[in-house]
């Protein structure tokens, strides 16, 4: 044992002695701080899209816009009414087509005309923009039903007002169709008071308000309108469309709401009838996703999908990395001992070879051990200093530093599995070129075939994963790839896994374990029996 403990510390002097270890070690530090801090630059650009302008910053633009659109609709009612007087069927394309383009821009100059009476800038997109929308809406609907039936005028322009009443305004009132004239009034008042004095939180209010009295909604409808309005106010304060989180939160409701439509239809997306297992596989995405939304409403989450995701992408790579190093470490392990005649020294000491291969084995597990925890730390300080991901991470009970930790360690068996296959090479081959040239293109070369198919052919071809290793990455196994839960809106698409070769959890460990041993098997004969 002490001789095994001394030729595994000579194994290791000999690692940390090697140029390439830095040089590999080097290029994952600036890999992963590189990745962190172009997407932070690229994130505070896109932050961007989110600051509000004042009314006064927009104005002659908003007013440049509204003249252009007058000039656009004389013209056009210029030409319309040429086109009917040289007898154009109101019926033909052509005239329906600058009909409809009348109409698009006459209701676009209601809502600038909206805007600048009311001071809003309704390039913000924001709550007080949707506000100019709506009571530009509301209007037109009301105009509709109070507009006479069957009235016709002389006046051609008059009949164009008059359809488009009778067809857009019509279409508005069946989208307030829960409404009657009265209560539209009653809204038209309600938003004319908030764009003259905004406040964000009795917009909220109000349209709790809103909800409730629709009677269209079922309750359970309510209930999450309602939530989302109260995570809408705790997330977004400056009343925002777009803002930090807004597509993460958007996935997160999606899920439910898809979750609770197929539980209650028994049907996916594509109208497909769930079985049991699908069934419960959409309770369970339900529940789950329901348990982040109450995290997130409960705890101030800053951190979200992009985030995540471009932690776990800095922690792929460092694994990639250190697979490339630890192939040219292992391939040359033993090939390269015996061809500069430095093992024969051991052997004369006199060791044992398999003990000096067990101690190259040992190595070649702490090389990757080593490496991904110095993996591990770079990407846990470039995820908390540059991408800002909170403690209060949305998985169990874990803080997200312990779960970044599990999930370095569950890509060991993926590094590993690559040592050994190029420490057998080695020792079979005698060979440090072919050694480590063969297991770089199985790895890296076949992985992105494997990859290019699957890709062209949506997956249908996922039993050759077996070709390049894709089931003995058994972290697809140990632990969840949160970003993929909390970007996927689609979970419930059977589509997905149509034609795809699936296995029973079990088979990826065996099939690891049983790799493993063979491989280092193989090698252990190889040298001991081989003459040197």
């Amino acid at each position: 044992m002490n001789k095994l403990i001394a030729l595994s510390r000579n194994e290791w002097t000999k690692t940390i002695h090697h140029i390439i270890v830095y040089v590999i070690l080097l290029f994952i530090l600036l890999g992963i701080l590189g990745i962190a801090s172009i997407y932070r630059v690229i994130n505070n650009s896109n932050q961007q899209n989110y600051e509000i302008r004042n009314f006064s910053e927009v104005q002659s633009e908003i007013e440049d816009n509204q003249t252009d659109l007058i000039n656009r609709i004389d013209a056009l009612e210029k030409k319309i009414q040429k086109a009917s007087e040289n007898g154009l069927n109101q019926e033909n394309d052509d005239f329906l087509d600058m009909k409809l383009e009348w109409q698009y821009n006459k209701s676009e100059l209601m809502t600038y005309q909206l805007a600048i009476e009311n001071q809003v800038n309704i390039y913000n997109q924001d709550y007080l923009s949707d506000l100019i929308y709506e009571l530009k809406d509301l209007i037109l609907a009301l105009k509709s039903q109070e507009m006479a039936p069957n009235s016709e005028s002389d006046n051609f322009i008059d009949n164009l007002e008059s359809d488009f009443l009778l067809e857009y305004g019509s279409f508005l009132m069946n989208n307030f169709g829960y409404l009657n004239e009265e209560q539209i009034k009653t809204r038209i008042n309600q938003v004319t008071q908030l764009l003259e004095q905004p406040n964000y939180s009795k917009y909220i209010s109000l349209e709790k308000k809103h909800i409730l009295e629709n009677s269209l909604l079922s309750e359970m409808q309510k209930q999450d309108q309602l939530f989302d309005l109260d995570l809408k106010l705790k997330t977004n304060p400056n009343g925002l469309n777009y803002y930090p989180g807004f597509e993460q939160i958007s996935n997160w409701k999606n899920i439910r709401d898809e979750s609770r439509q197929s539980l209650a239809l028994g049907y996916n997306q594509n109208f497909e009838p769930l079985n049991q297992e699908q069934m419960q596989k959409a309770e369970n995405d339900l529940n789950i996703v329901l348990s982040y939304l109450d995290e997130t409403i409960l705890n101030d989450q800053t951190a979200f999908t992009s985030n995540y995701s471009i932690s776990y992408f800095c922690l792929d790579y460092g694994t990639y990395m250190i697979i490339f190093l630890i192939i040219i470490l292992a391939g040359g392990a033993i090939a390269h001992e015996i061809s500069s005649g430095s093992i024969k020294g051991l052997i004369i000491a006199p060791v044992k070879r398999s003990k000096i291969f067990f101690a190259k084995l040992f190595n070649t597990m702490l090389i990757g051990l080593v490496g991904m925890l110095f993996v591990y730390f770079i990407t846990l300080i470039s995820s908390l200093t540059l991408l800002h991901i909170p403690n209060n991470f949305p998985y169990g009970n874990f803080s997200f530093p312990i779960y970044l930790l599990f999930r370095a360690l569950s890509k060991l068996p993926f590094i590993w599995i690559a040592g050994f296959f190029a420490l057998c090479l080695s020792a079979i081959t005698r060979n440090t070129s072919i050694a480590v040239g063969f297991s770089m293109i199985l790895q890296f070369g076949v992985w992105g075939i494997y990859h290019f198919i699957k890709l062209i052919t949506n997956n249908i071809h996922a039993i050759f994963a077996f070709l390049p290793m894709e089931y003995l990455d058994l972290s697809n196994y140990l632990i969840e790839d949160l970003p993929k839960f909390l970007s996927n809106s689609y979970l419930l698409d059977t589509n997905q896994n149509f034609f795809t070769f699936q296995v029973p959890i079990w088979i990826p460990f065996l099939y690891w374990i049983f790799l493993s041993l063979a491989l280092i098997w193989i090698a252990r004969d190889s040298f001991v029996q081989k003459d040197l």
